[in-house]
């Protein structure tokens, strides 16, 4: 470490203490989560030089009562490391102030010389100070040897079990497969569990055969469900294209063992009508419970589009009390010999799920049934018509938030003259003020930064034709869509808030364009 004059080194703990520590412990009301994972180097870019000894002491803060008592949600990674935020997303550069939103907190980030924190150090510091935790997330994102894991397990074992009595949601992303067998099998039992979630979309490799998983559903998490399962109520598991050849009707039979499941997201393959047939008994089964329902396709394949009709057809049987449908599909561009492209190939890359690709001809599926609940809708659509958003506004009388995938628009219009008339066709249609609240357009397959006029001038005709939006947000490179749902989500539960991960307020309505 360089040696500093007193009065600099002064200046640069002020500077931390007003930039990071301030926000998190005071201004910032709202956080909830504390999340461990990286080291990052942002307070190191900032001031240039920061010591270790003098960093460590600053994170023991977090150890204060105020704060200790307002985390809710604590996400453990391995190797352990530090990250603090607040809600689903976070941006790469976030602004905070006093009013600063859910989804946008801060991130510490240092470099301390290539150091990590050690076991003991961050069990000191923090991980059993917090009395109010109710969410632990525990992430294994590198393919660790067995004997790191291992060593690993002590803490994160001690850690569920002095709160086990308290937890209501567990989050597993635990690679090699053979390790979130072992873990599962050890944990503690958790007496008030409502929610799981297994990742596996980005942390299986070739070498996770589906054999494998097929054990570790068989043999680790359907007993852990079983356990649950009076408690239990949403169930999330998120995987990649591995899935394929995956016998998930073992999942599904003992997802029955839960007797009030209000959240389902799963994953399916849309050509194997065994599965198509099992999960859609599983919805039946559940239709007087389930909520949330959020389905997609781990592996899009190129005879897919001939199912897209039956898959919806059969999947959506009538679910009187549905609130949210999410449906995504992985877009072939983004799918490279099987495998989806993640954030690891590259930070702006397109993103490893999006919508479910639907034909216009193939929107009669949603007719005949009853919407009458659901809020919020997420789809990426082959083509728009206005007829479409008649559809949004008369078909579902509940609808308060849709996302649109901007590449409907990119297909919808060839030339000038569609535009003008899609336009003017909007034009003469004004919506019932009890309708969407919230519109958000994401441009897919444009670099970012770059308007495409077209798509901005037929979104300016929607926007004009819906007098009750509050939220209309237009993204130049939309962020992962299962966040953008979930957020757009909170949106229709708040009439004042603050946005934004680039800080604008959306209190009055408001359009955001791409930089140029």
């Amino acid at each position: 470490m360089v040696d500093l004059p007193p009065e600099l080194w002064q200046k640069i703990t002020s500077f931390l203490e007003e930039k990071y520590m301030k926000p998190l412990l005071g201004a910032c009301h709202l956080l909830r989560d504390l999340a461990l994972d990286s080291i990052y180097e942002q307070a190191s870019v900032d001031i240039g030089i920061l010591g270790q000894r003098e960093y460590l002491d600053r994170i023991g803060r977090l150890g204060h009562p105020d704060y200790t008592t307002r985390v809710r949600k604590l996400c453990i990674s391995t190797p352990a490391r530090i990250r603090v935020a607040a809600g689903w997303m976070l941006p790469r550069r976030p602004k905070v102030n006093a009013r600063t939103p859910l989804n946008v907190v801060s991130r510490l980030r240092n470099l301390l010389r290539g150091r990590k924190l050690s076991k003991a150090e961050i069990s000191q510091k923090l991980l059993l100070s917090f009395v109010n935790l109710r969410a632990v997330q525990l992430h294994c994102p590198d393919r660790i040897g067995q004997q790191e894991f291992e060593a690993q397990m002590p803490l994160l074992l001690s850690t569920l079990q002095a709160y086990s009595s308290a937890l209501t949601s567990i989050e597993l992303a635990i690679s090699p497969l053979l390790f979130l067998s072992t873990l599962l099998s050890t944990l503690p039992t958790f007496p008030t569990l409502e929610r799981l979630c297994l990742k596996l979309e980005i942390y299986s490799t070739p070498n996770d055969d589906p054999v494998k998983l097929d054990l570790v559903l068989k043999d680790a998490v359907a007993p852990f469900i079983k356990i649950h399962r009076q408690t239990l109520s949403a169930i999330q598991v998120l995987a990649d294209s591995y899935l394929l050849g995956c016998d998930l009707s073992n999942l599904f039979d003992n997802l029955d063992f839960i007797p009030h499941l209000k959240t389902l997201e799963i994953p399916f393959e849309l050509t194997r009508a065994a599965l198509f047939q099992s999960l859609h008994g599983l919805l039946q089964r559940h239709s007087k419970s389930l909520e949330d329902l959020v389905l997609y396709t781990p592996f899009k394949t190129d005879n897919s589009s001939q199912y897209t009709e039956s898959c919806f057809a059969m999947m959506l049987t009538p679910l009187p009390r549905l609130k949210n449908l999410i449906i995504y599909a992985v877009p072939a561009n983004i799918l490279h010999q099987g495998c989806v492209v993640s954030e690891s190939s590259g930070g702006d890359s397109d993103f490893a799920i999006s919508m479910i690709f639907m034909e216009s001809d193939n929107w009669n599926v949603f007719a005949g049934m009853d919407w009458s609940c659901l809020i919020s809708m997420c789809l990426k659509l082959a083509i728009v018509t206005p007829a479409m958003f008649d559809a949004f506004s008369n078909d579902f009388p509940s609808l308060r938030s849709l996302s649109l995938g901007v590449s409907a628009f990119q297909n919808t219009f060839e030339s000038k003259n569609s535009i003008k008339e899609f336009c003017a066709e909007m034009s003469n249609r004004t919506y019932p003020e009890a309708s969407l609240t919230s519109l958000y357009m994401s441009q897919h397959h444009y670099m970012p930064g770059v308007i495409h006029l077209p798509c901005i001038s037929c979104f300016g005709a929607v926007v004009e034709a819906f007098p009750s939006l509050l939220f209309m947000n237009w993204l130049p490179r939309a962020t992962f869509l299962h966040d953008l749902a979930l957020s757009q989500h909170q949106a229709t539960q708040e009439t004042d808030f603050d946005l934004d991960t680039d800080g604008h307020s959306i209190c009055t309505p408001y359009l955001l364009l791409p930089q140029l």
